[in-house]
């Protein structure tokens, strides 16, 4: 993470943490890999560290579903389509390198 992204989540009120995130790391780590490190059993070590530093879980909602429906097809990535959609409909602000979320109206930190 860059350090403006970690300034960012040092002065922000609330942090969450969205279970695509964890669904798209299972889906790579089983083949693809990753350009840095995991954890073994990070299954259980990501969420405890979002426990220890305070960081909500933003659950997958049916408003979030349907929204990925009405969104322009400026990325196709599943995943991204719905922390776009998650980020829009909840107006939270996404941490993140690609800068094809901002196409969308959404904040990105990075």
């Amino acid at each position: 993470m860059t350090p403006a992204a970690l300034a960012a989540l040092d002065e922000a009120e609330q942090v969450f943490l969205s279970p695509v995130t964890l669904w798209e790391i299972g889906l790579k780590g089983s083949g693809r890999g990753f350009d840095f490190q995991l954890p073994d059993h990070w299954e259980t070590v990501l969420p405890a560290h979002a426990e220890r530093y305070q960081v909500s879980w933003l659950p997958i909602s049916p408003r979030h579903c349907r929204l990925i429906q009405d969104l322009p097809l400026h990325h196709k990535d599943p995943f991204d389509r719905m922390l776009i959609a998650q980020a829009l409909e909840e107006k939270c602000a996404v941490i993140g390198s690609d800068s094809a979320f901002e196409k969308y109206g959404v904040k990105r930190l990075w």
